[in-house]
C-alpha cells in the first residue's frame, strides 16, 4: 500500500484547532427537541376503495357485476400503509443524536429517503431491483450522518459525555436485533 500516509490525528490532539466548514459535534445521549415528524399518507396504486353504486342509480338487466376484490396492500382503504421496518427506521432516525443537527429543510430529503426505504422492504421479497435500490438508499442517506463513515465524511464528531467508571462486565451489551425481532416487537 505505497502512497498511503499516516491517518490524521484525533481532533483533541491537534495543535491547530481550526474549525472546518460543516464541522459539527454530536453529543451522545442528546435527544432532539420536538416531535417526530409523521410520515405522509400515500395513495395506493390500486386506485382506492371500490365505489359503491348510488341508491338512485338505474339498475341494469342481467347479471350483477362482480365485486372488485380488495387490494392486498391497502385492504380497500386507498391509503398505502408504511412497512413496519420503514416505521422503525423512521423512528430511529429521528430519535438518534444526529437528529439534533437536522434543519426543517432536511425533512423533505428524509421523506424521499423514507419512500426508498419502504420500497426496499416491500420489494425485498421479490428481489427485483433490490441491489440498485439499496445503492440509491446508501447514496441518499450519506447526507444525514446515519453511519460512522457518513459522520466522518461530514466531519461530525461524536462527543462522549463523562461516564462514571464501571467494572468490566458489569453491564451487558445491547442485544443485536434482526428484522424478524423488530417485526415481532412492532406487532
Amino acid at each position: 500500500m505505497a502512497g498511503m500516509g499516516r491517518p490524521p490525528k484525533p481532533a483533541a490532539l491537534r495543535q491547530r484547532r481550526n474549525k472546518k466548514p460543516g464541522h459539527a459535534t454530536v453529543i451522545r445521549g442528546a435527544t432532539p427537541k420536538g416531535r417526530i415528524p409523521e410520515l405522509f399518507d400515500r395513495a395506493c396504486p390500486c386506485g382506492g376503495a371500490p365505489e359503491k353504486p348510488l341508491p338512485s342509480a338505474k339498475k341494469r338487466r342481467g347479471r350483477p357485476r362482480k365485486a372488485k376484490p380488495l387490494c392486498v396492500s391497502c385492504l380497500g382503504t386507498g391509503i398505502l400503509p408504511w412497512h413496519p421496518l420503514t416505521l422503525a427506521w423512521w423512528r430511529d432516525v429521528w430519535k438518534s443524536e444526529v437528529a439534533v443537527n437536522y434543519l426543517n429543510v432536511d425533512r423533505h430529503g428524509l421523506f424521499r429517503l423514507a419512500v426508498l426505504v419502504d420500497k426496499f422492504w416491500r420489494d425485498s421479497d421479490s428481489g427485483f431491483g433490490v441491489r440498485e435500490l439499496g445503492a440509491e438508499i446508501r447514496l441518499q442517506q450519506q447526507a444525514y450522518g446515519n453511519t460512522p463513515l457518513d459522520r466522518a465524511r461530514l466531519q461530525w464528531e461524536v462527543e462522549h459525555p463523562d461516564e462514571p467508571d464501571k467494572a468490566p462486565g458489569e453491564e451487558a451489551p445491547p442485544p443485536v436485533l434482526d428484522s424478524r425481532s423488530v417485526l415481532r416487537a412492532l406487532k
